[in-house]
């Protein structure tokens, strides 16, 4: 049995770099998540007032968010997540983190979709490892 891996081992798919409106908008969801409202709403609005400010215009069309509901406010800042992140590769990973994948996405399976298949190279360098379910 052939063992060589022709890949790189971190499938040449680690992406160190962060930007900082991500960490922003992780804060305001921890915090939203946690009901401290007033808390999240200063990172979320940092994201957005450097987004308002490239523009005069856009003062009207991206109003504060204020809301004492905790629903809204972890809506707003998944949405922010959305438009923020958009094209980053985020999106499909917040949807299955949130637990709302399957009413996001077409032909999303759960218990499949979550996880990803393990490559045929690593179970015949360890048999021990059983494929994921699905797969």
């Amino acid at each position: 049995m052939d063992t060589t891996v022709t890949q790189a081992a971190d499938g040449d798919i680690n992406y160190t770099a962060i930007r900082y409106a991500e960490v922003l908008l992780g804060k305001a969801e921890a915090l939203a998540e946690l009901g401290r409202l007033t808390d999240a709403q200063v990172p979320l609005e940092a994201v957005r007032a450097r987004a308002r400010a490239q523009s005069d215009s856009i003062a009207t069309a991206l109003p504060m968010i204020v809301t004492t509901d905790k629903a809204e406010m972890i809506e707003a800042v998944r949405h922010e997540r959305q438009v923020e992140l958009g094209f980053e590769m985020h999106r499909f990973f917040d949807l299955v983190r949130w637990g709302i994948a399957k009413e996001k996405l077409p032909d999303f399976q759960v218990g499949k979709h979550e996880v990803f298949p393990i490559p045929q190279t690593e179970i015949d360098l360890n048999p021990a490892l059983e494929q994921n379910g699905g797969y």
